[in-house]
């Protein structure tokens, strides 16, 4: 059975804030959380994330990536 998508219920900009992840190496890189959203799975549970434009230029749910350390103010 395929997994469906979270679904965005709400959404609002999350200025001041960065995303911080662990690289290979050792070091730490940060990006510009764009927005924070309410996102729904499939069960009907609901969270809040954040959502950063990384160096792949596009948004995401950062604590999907496997290196995804925290969130914090800038």
């Amino acid at each position: 059975m395929e997994k469906n998508a979270p679904k965005i219920i709400g959404i609002t900009q999350a200025t001041g804030w960065v995303s911080v992840f662990k690289e290979d190496d050792g070091s730490l890189t940060r990006y510009p959380v764009a927005v924070w959203a309410i996102v729904e799975d499939e069960f009907g549970d609901t969270r809040v994330v954040g959502m950063s434009q990384s160096m792949e230029r596009f948004i995401d749910e950062d604590d999907n990536s496997s290196n995804f350390l925290r969130w914090e103010p800038a």
